[in-house]
């Protein structure tokens, strides 16, 4: 019983935390209404085909009066950096660097948002990072031979094999180079563009790889608005971009958070139906503004799982065990749904209340039964507001028939291993909350 006023207190902070951040995001001019929608283009890689289908896409649409189209491409042939404008059919050259692009990519991407604020300005801003991806992690000593990162099509583009023994995680790889954008990199680029833009980047599009994770959108907080990302792998042909681009070309009026709905939605329209049918992909939009407090509630579920621990660790422990078991993972298996991970602890505690109501774990659960099931009710009470908290920070999301509904949009990193990588130990959000600590608790 010594724990009640704990428990009280718990709950009591984690109602009042996922609650006082919801304060408005990205407010513009309604007078200006204009976007540009920048994609920094890595091809220099065996990806290189995508990027030519993908521009012609572009291409289908065109910049308008109202929306600037621009692309930095690198191929592996590429000597120099080219910007283009697209337009109807046709891409026209707009500035030349005499230097191959990719050696220091965030360098150059702040130099490419600098130069497009400066010679194309406008109101609201899309950011697209165009790129192999891998989640949080920014290096890995794990052998990755011949995955099928790319989904077959019926266009005979070239399939990536990612045949390096040791593959570096981040963005962005260039082949050439032998470089890659960090998590590190990735925030300063973000604070670089609010500070160059005088605001938020409106929308940060990651058409990459399992890039939809609460870790990257935390890293990028207070800098970016929206991020629409994959939890999943992506098909080679990636974002649809005609069906995307013809959205804001016909109403370019339309406001930060409808058009990052409208990326997924024209994504999940792509990939459902027709010869691009892909039934395991994913896309989702993150308010970044609410990610704040899913985080906090989600510190809150931690600490609320080490306090069962100190009741009963051995109970404690095999409910988490077993919800983890549980849960749906991604191409790289110690990513998993954020909410799937939820959902499972929500059934894995209930059980666990149920056999000390039962008496049907006296093998675990000891003598002070009271505690156990005080400690389980906090911790489904804390589970449930995180829950609540993070479907609030998932704005939209879309995911093939594969997964039953059990890919919600967010990813968390939870090694099975426990075994932390070495570059996850420098994310924010592995410094900033209870999640390293408590995963040693499990070991």
């Amino acid at each position: 019983m010594k724990y009640c006023k704990i428990l009280s207190a718990t709950l009591l902070t984690l109602a009042v935390s996922t609650t006082i951040y919801a304060k408005d995001c990205c407010k513009h001019d309604d007078g200006k209404r204009d976007w540009n929608f920048i994609a920094y283009m890595q091809a220099d890689n065996k990806l290189v085909p995508y990027s030519s289908y993908n521009i012609k896409e572009m291409q289908k649409v065109g910049s308008t009066m109202d929306v600037n189209i621009l692309v930095q491409w690198d191929k592996p042939t590429s000597t120099q950096t080219n910007r283009y404008l697209i337009k109807r059919n046709k891409m026209v050259l707009k500035d030349t660097v005499q230097k191959a692009m990719g050696k220091k990519p965030a360098s150059e991407l702040k130099k490419l948002i600098k130069w497009a604020h400066k010679k194309f300005k406008a109101e609201r801003y899309a950011f697209i990072l165009w790129n192999h991806g891998n989640g949080v992690l920014d290096r890995s000593s794990e052998k990755i031979i011949n995955p099928e990162w790319l989904s077959s099509d019926n266009n005979n583009q070239e399939e990536d094999t990612h045949d390096n023994d040791n593959e570096k995680r981040g963005i962005l790889y260039d082949y050439a180079a032998n470089t890659f954008l960090d998590n590190a990199g990735l925030s300063k680029v973000c604070k670089y563009v609010k500070k160059n833009l005088k605001n938020k980047i409106d929308i940060l599009g990651m058409d990459a790889n399992l890039m939809a994770m609460i870790e990257i959108a935390y890293q990028i907080q207070g800098t970016a608005c929206f991020l629409v990302a994959s939890q999943q792998t992506e098909s080679g042909h990636g974002w649809p971009y005609k069906n995307v681009l013809q959205g804001i070309a016909d109403d370019p009026k339309m406001c930060p958070a409808d058009f990052a709905t409208a990326i997924v939605q024209a994504y999940s329209e792509f990939y459902s139906s027709g010869v691009n049918a892909d039934s395991g992909f994913t896309l989702s939009a993150i308010d970044i503004k609410k990610v704040k407090a899913a985080v906090i509630a989600f510190d809150s579920v931690l600490q609320a799982l080490i306090l069962s621990q100190s009741v009963n660790k051995t109970a404690t422990n095999n409910a988490i065990k077993i919800a983890r078991s549980k849960t749906l993972s991604f191409y790289h298996v110690d990513y998993i749904d954020l909410i799937d991970w939820y959902d499972n602890l929500t059934e894995g505690f209930t059980i666990l209340i149920d056999s000390v109501k039962n008496k049907s774990c006296s093998d675990v659960c000891g003598p002070d039964r009271t505690s156990i099931i005080y400690a389980a009710k906090a911790t489904l009470a804390a589970v449930a507001a995180a829950k609540s908290a993070a479907q609030d920070a998932i704005m939209a999301t879309e995911a093939g028939l594969d997964y039953n509904g059990r890919a919600h949009g967010l990813s968390l990193y939870y090694p099975r291993s426990l075994k932390i990588d070495k570059s996850y130990k420098k994310t924010e959000f592995a410094k900033k909350t209870f999640w390293l600590k408590f995963l040693k608790t499990l070991k």
